[in-house]
């Protein structure tokens, strides 16, 4: 079997850089291109000496784990505080994850392409159809490392709550919107779901106490509010109560949370 040592260095190269930036990236750890960089180009060099070594087996996995170590290591910033050395040991723990899941994805598709020589399947995946495969994966890893942070940081701002009315009280969760300054004589204004606002009162559902006038894309709307009480449980697990208006919102529905709570309603 014939193997082209800068194809084999570019291909080492190539996916110790893109584990190390999916690593970093999940870990939200700051990165330095030129550390990377080196890093990768190291892992490269580290997969061509590598068969070269006669080692007993348990040997030659403690030094594949400490060789990752030590490429984490090399892009890391400088670990000064217990903090860093959290953050590295994260970093790390996404490394090794990435490059199982990785590692199993490419030996499925190597086996579409391989014949056993000596024990080992490898030696006839086109170096093109590798690097295309590896990208598509990139692009995969980074497209739900995107979503799970943006699922996260929308759950940040979710709050159980608990709308409390005519003896009546029902759960609910709100969203604490940073964009929902709206408030009627001082007291703040949140914003429901139709059907929960038709729930509360739905006797006074076409006669409101107030309204209020809100600018929207389409123009100035006015929109009906309803008086009632609020629990809101915050993060530290404190209950704060509050009289509030309710106005209904028909953006608000299939959504996760059915209430846009008023961006200083924790103040």
């Amino acid at each position: 079997m014939t193997v082209y040592v800068e194809y084999a260095f570019l291909e080492n190269f190539l996916l110790d850089g893109m584990l190390l930036y999916l690593s970093f990236h999940a870990a939200k750890t700051r990165l330095s291109w030129k550390k990377l960089l080196f890093s990768a180009a190291l892992g490269g060099a580290f997969a061509l000496f590598f068969p070269l070594l006669i080692l007993p087996p348990p040997l030659e996995y403690f030094l594949k784990f400490a060789f990752a170590f030590l490429l984490c290591l090399l892009a890391f910033p400088r670990l000064k505080s217990k903090k860093d050395v959290g953050r590295y040991a994260l970093t790390c723990a996404c490394f090794f994850f990435f490059s199982f899941a990785l590692a199993g994805a490419i030996f499925g598709l190597y086996s579409g392409f391989a014949f056993q020589e000596g024990g080992y399947f490898f030696g006839q995946l086109p170096f093109s159809v590798l690097l295309i495969f590896a990208c598509c994966l990139f692009l995969l890893f980074r497209f739900l490392l995107k979503k799970i942070y943006e699922k996260r940081a929308l759950h940040s701002h979710i709050y159980d709550c608990a709308i409390l009315y005519n003896k009546r009280r029902v759960a609910i969760l709100g969203y604490l919107d940073s964009g929902n300054l709206a408030s009627k004589f001082g007291v703040p204004v949140c914003f429901v779901s139709p059907d929960i606002v038709f729930d509360f009162w739905e006797n006074e559902y076409y006669s409101p106490q107030e309204f209020i006038a809100i600018e929207t894309l389409g123009g100035e709307k006015t929109l009906p509010l309803y008086c009632g009480e609020l629990e809101i449980k915050t993060n530290n697990h404190n209950l704060i109560k509050k009289q509030v208006y309710f106005a209904p919102s028909a953006h608000i529905v299939s959504r996760e949370y059915k209430m846009l709570l008023q961006a200083n309603i924790l103040d």
